[in-house]
């Protein structure tokens, strides 16, 4: 017989290697339970809106299904030192990474200071400097 043959051992356990949130650290951890918005997309209609899905901009008929928005509070201080922010849905199991939060926040470049992140078809999350 020549054909080469190889020896994979079987993996038997696999852990997953969580990074370690600390107050001051690079990352942020946010459970988003939802809460109807209760317009506020109307009564903000200055502070941008991003996607994380759907591949397109948000737009009226797409910020119309969104019902449920949950706060992330980033303290001033931390936003320079903040490299991203991971969203999980504690509904449907939804995960996402906001990455760059000091470039979506800078108040040069965003003087609301305040961003919706729309994370599916129906929840946003709402990020501000406090």
């Amino acid at each position: 017989d020549t054909a080469l043959r190889h020896y994979v051992p079987a993996v038997l356990e696999v852990e997953q290697v969580e990074e370690e949130e600390t107050e001051d650290g690079p990352i942020m951890r946010h459970e988003h339970d939802g809460q109807p918005h209760g317009g506020w997309f109307e009564a903000n209609p200055d502070v941008p809106v991003v996607g994380t899905f759907a591949g397109r901009s948000p737009d009226a008929k797409i910020l119309a299904r969104i019902k449920f928005m949950s706060a992330v509070q980033i303290p001033k201080a931390r936003l320079p030192k903040l490299d991203h922010i991971a969203v999980k849905c504690v509904d449907c199991n939804a995960r996402r990474t906001f990455e760059a939060v000091d470039d979506l926040l800078h108040s040069d470049k965003n003087p609301t200071s305040k961003i919706a992140v729309l994370i599916c078809p129906s929840c946003a999350v709402r990020l501000e400097v406090v």
